[in-house]
């Protein structure tokens, strides 16, 4: 993303070229028996807050999840990964 700039008319096919990249990475560590959900969210920055809350009902013994920001001066990245466990 870092030689990116935010076009709204782009977004979405960045948004699925970010999470197919951020997929095909987990599916590197090879976790059998682990269902991976990847969530990304791509704005335009410009001055305003953006908060993002997540909650998920899960198994804390075996699930979890890792949460990445990413900014550049005219727009702000959050990629959401999920690992949960089937049983």
């Amino acid at each position: 993303l870092k030689d990116k700039t935010y076009q709204s008319a782009n977004s979405p096919e960045l948004v699925k070229e970010v999470s197919r990249s951020v997929l095909q990475l987990m599916k590197n560590f090879q976790m059998p028996r682990y269902k991976i959900i990847v969530q990304t969210v791509i704005g335009e920055k410009v001055g305003q807050l953006l908060r993002i809350a997540s909650r998920c009902l899960w198994d804390p013994k075996t699930d979890n999840m890792i949460s990445v920001n990413y900014e550049t001066k005219d727009m702000v990245a959050v990629v959401n990964v999920y690992g949960v466990y089937l049983d």
